[in-house]
This record gives structure tokens, sequence and C-alpha cells, in this order.
């Protein structure tokens, strides 16, 4: 795998289209593969913000956010030196953008080292470091509501309803995540 200059990372627009396949968007006529922090629904229309990230060996790679704000945190840890797009997406991935945000605002570290991939030394490059895009406030849930949002992504529930779901049946913390996870599934059901 190439190694990714993050300095190249260039905003290059907003798409429209079909997802054919769950990281590939067909508007007017061309597909385009788009990583994005979560897989493209099949079939579905999708509207992204997209950016570009060149390699050093010249390979350029577009990535795609359903919102302007999961762009701007991308951006963001991005411009953080050392730090790739691959960790960008997997935080998005773990914590969506405001969750990211508000790990970064209380210097929480320890937290973001639990994205896949996300070492502690590159969790402290990130908090250090990484400065958090204006206008976007940070998720001050705990870390568990957040692995629980996680896990219901994963089983395929939009990120959204999912923060939703466990936002409505979470009880400050005194439940299990056993027991968080029944009750917002119960909730989206």
């Amino acid at each position: 795998m190439s190694e990714v200059l993050c300095t190249v990372l260039c905003v290059i627009g907003y798409i429209n289209g079909r997802a054919i396949t769950d990281s590939i968007v067909l508007a007017g006529g061309v597909g385009y593969v788009i990583a994005t922090p979560q897989p493209l629904v099949v079939g579905e229309d999708v509207s992204l913000w997209v950016s570009s990230s060149t390699s050093r060996d010249g390979v350029t790679t577009l990535y795609g956010f359903p919102d302007k704000e999961e762009q701007d945190v991308f951006a963001a840890v991005c411009g953080v030196s050392r730090v790739g797009p691959g960790v960008a997406l997997s935080l998005l991935r773990s914590f969506g953008a405001r969750g990211v945000v508000g790990l970064i605002n209380k210097k929480d570290s320890a937290g973001l080292s639990k994205a896949a991939g996300v070492g502690a030394k590159t969790a402290e490059l990130i908090v250090n470091l990484a400065k958090t895009p204006d206008g976007i406030p940070g998720e001050e849930d705990d870390l568990g509501s957040g692995a629980i949002v996680e896990a219901l992504v994963n089983l395929g529930y939009p990120r959204e309803r999912a923060a939703e779901a466990v936002s409505s049946v979470d009880d400050g913390g005194a439940m299990d995540e056993a027991s968080l996870l029944r009750a917002a599934l119960e909730e989206l059901r």
C-alpha cells in the first residue's frame, strides 16, 4: 500500500449519482471509485461531497462524504502530519464527525485509539495537532454509547438513526453495553 501525502488533499466538489457497488458511483455515464466512511447502498441515489488525495507514487484516490461536516473533519485529521486518509476514514467510521470532534476537543487519545488502525501514538498526534473545524459541535457521548452506535452501523443501520436510538434509550450509563444494544435494537424495530 502506498503512503499518502495529505498535504495534497483537496476538495474537488460534489457528486450526484447512483451507487452501482458499495464503492462505485455512476454519474453522467462515468463510474467513480470513491472511498467512503460507510459502504454505499447498491441501487440507491447518492449525493457526496468529494475530496481527493494523491500518494507519493502519483495514485489519486477519491473520498466521498454524505455531508460537509464529515468532509471537514476528514480534512482536519488529514491535516496532521503523518496521518493519512485511512486513519481519518477509520475514525469517521467508528465515531462519526461529531464524535471525532468531541474526542479531539476532550484530548481523548485513548478514545480515538479504539478505532481500527489507530494506534496510541497516532491518536496522540491527532488530539495535539488537529484543528477541529469551526461550527461542528462535538458529541459528548461516552465511549460505550459510541461503541453501540458503531455496532448498529455495522449491522446496516444508518449512523444517524443508530445514534438517535441509542440516545433515546441511554439512561446515563446505568445499563451495561449488552442491555443498551438490546434496547437500541428494540427502538429501531
